[in-house]
């Protein structure tokens, strides 16, 4: 199986160049879509990379297979992408992804402020499913 790397540009959550191999963990998330047309059923891999420090998104990769299911480019997913965990800038709500990301946080934080276990792979979590509606919205899984 191979990855496709995608480029986020998430405000709270930026790439920095300066992070080496030893200041993220890497979360494996599967899942399964089914092609509503056809009816085929497809397992999907996504390898997120999250700051050991403060959550941040490193990388987000997503099996091959995935955009080859659904027709769409590596292109139109990044965009779709950005759209959605940026949120519209005209309505400030906080967008599905915003308000995972959120729940998180609250869930996996002590009366401290410290990050609990579990925290990365929540938030890892958040990613794969703002990823799967954005494919289930522009293709036709179910």
């Amino acid at each position: 199986m191979q990855f496709i790397k995608l480029d986020i540009n998430y405000d709270e959550n930026s790439t920095n160049s300066t992070f080496s191999e030893n200041n993220y963990e890497i979360y494996e998330k599967e899942t399964t879509v089914k092609n509503t047309e056809t009816g085929e059923v497809f397992n999907v891999t996504f390898l997120i990379g999250l700051s050991d420090y403060d959550d941040r998104l490193y990388s987000l990769e997503v099996s091959d297979n995935f955009l080859e299911a659904g027709n769409i480019t590596r292109e139109e997913l990044q965009s779709e992408i950005n759209n959605v965990v940026n949120g519209d800038p005209e309505e400030p709500k906080l967008s599905p992804h915003a308000s995972c990301i959120q729940w998180c946080n609250q869930h996996y934080t002590d009366e401290n402020g410290e990050k609990i276990k579990g925290r990365g792979g929540c938030k890892a979590g958040c990613w794969v499913d703002t990823t799967v509606r954005i494919i289930e919205a522009l293709v036709p899984f179910a």
